[in-house]
């Protein structure tokens, strides 16, 4: 649980200084939270609580754009970024499921 909560926090935090920086370095934040996932056991939790908090971050930054009066044009457009960051929210809770799973197997 502790590391799932640890990448949530370090999600949240990346997420939110990189958004102010550039579309490269929120790439890089996702990838941080997918590399760290891979190597800090147990096994996806730290990668679950990352990726949940990117998208979750990244949901509530574009949902309001849907509303946009003046447009496409002046606002963009806002669904590739609500669909990929639903991918990460997804990918989140699937390696959450996966980490529980393992972990209930390990116990006797």
């Amino acid at each position: 649980m502790r590391s799932w909560l640890r990448g949530l926090a370090l999600g949240a935090v990346l997420t939110l200084v990189t958004t102010q920086i550039s579309l490269i370095a929120m790439v890089a934040a996702v990838v941080t939270a997918v590399f760290l996932g891979l190597i800090v056991p147990p096994r996806y939790a730290f990668m679950s609580g990352g990726l949940i908090a990117v998208g979750g971050i990244w949901l509530a930054g574009t949902v309001p754009n849907l509303n946009c009066q003046l447009g496409a044009a002046t606002c963009g457009n806002p669904y590739p970024l609500i669909a990929l960051a639903s991918i990460f929210i997804i990918g989140g809770v699937i390696a959450g499921l996966v980490t529980a799973r393992t972990a209930r197997q390990k116990v006797p």
